[in-house]
């Protein structure tokens, strides 16, 4: 079975080089951990004026590759519903990234009511980047930190979209544990567990392991140490394949 990484970026980012900031670079990285496609998103999407232009120029990367475009929406921007239409029907996005925290909304904003909808009407997965680093580097521009208990309720009132919540900590995942008990199409990804000893195993005790699979958030983050959160967890090697498949989340697509 394939291993994917359903959460990785990109292109650069304004505070550090990034080594690994092409498609193909992130492919190369990839080949390396064994992991043959995912989605991806734009790193330039976050912070531009326009991010639709960032889209149209991740779309054009990833022609003929096995990566799935995950478009990053800013919903605070007008015209958003304009670029969230034309990213369905001309560069074929597979999924619609939030990021809250960086974009100045929280997930109580009224905005994210006509979001979702649009999730719905377009039958797109929701990937809700709780972070992408550790807070405590982010010294030049600090992202607003999402309430665990704002994340829980926008869950409960959105159960029907298909959502991967990106760069948890195991304690937020342990809190959360009512909402991904409640259905079977929320997921975490393991890049965020760090906050914990036996991580993986622990998570898998609290809501199964069918509620997580692999996502890097590389190259911001260091893959192999986000493999290495997987592959040395003790678990049944037919649970390790099947998180990094990504297949429980992508068969309800």
């Amino acid at each position: 079975m394939k291993r994917l990484d359903l959460n990785c970026y990109c292109g650069n980012w304004p505070f550090f080089r990034v080594r690994y900031n092409t498609v193909e670079k992130i492919a190369h990285l990839h080949n390396r951990c064994g992991i043959e496609g995912g989605y991806i998103s734009s790193c330039e999407a976050i912070f531009y004026q326009d991010p639709y232009e960032a889209e149209v120029q991740l779309a054009k990367d990833l022609e003929g590759t096995p990566y799935m475009h995950a478009m990053t929406l800013n919903p605070k921007i007008p015209g958003w519903k304009d670029d969230l239409n034309r990213a369905v029907n001309d560069l074929g996005i597979r999924a619609v990234r939030l990021m809250p925290g960086f974009h100045g909304y929280t997930l109580t904003d009224p905005v994210l009511n006509q979001v979702c909808d649009a999730l719905r009407t377009y039958q797109l997965p929701l990937i809700l980047t709780i972070r992408i680093r550790d807070e405590r580097t982010a010294w030049i521009f600090a992202p607003e930190k999402i309430p665990v208990v704002d994340i829980a309720a926008f869950c409960d009132k959105n159960k029907d979209i298909v959502t991967l919540l990106a760069c948890t900590r195991v304690k937020e995942v342990l809190t959360l544990k009512p909402q991904f008990m409640s259905r079977n199409n929320l997921f975490t990804d393991v890049c965020g567990f760090k906050d914990s000893n036996y991580a993986v195993e622990n998570v898998c005790a609290c809501i199964g392991s069918e509620h997580i699979v692999y996502g890097s958030s590389a190259p911001l983050l260091e893959m192999q140490s986000t493999t290495i959160i997987v592959d040395r967890a003790k678990l049944p090697e037919e649970v390790r394949t099947e998180i990094f498949s990504g297949n429980k989340l992508l068969k309800l697509l």
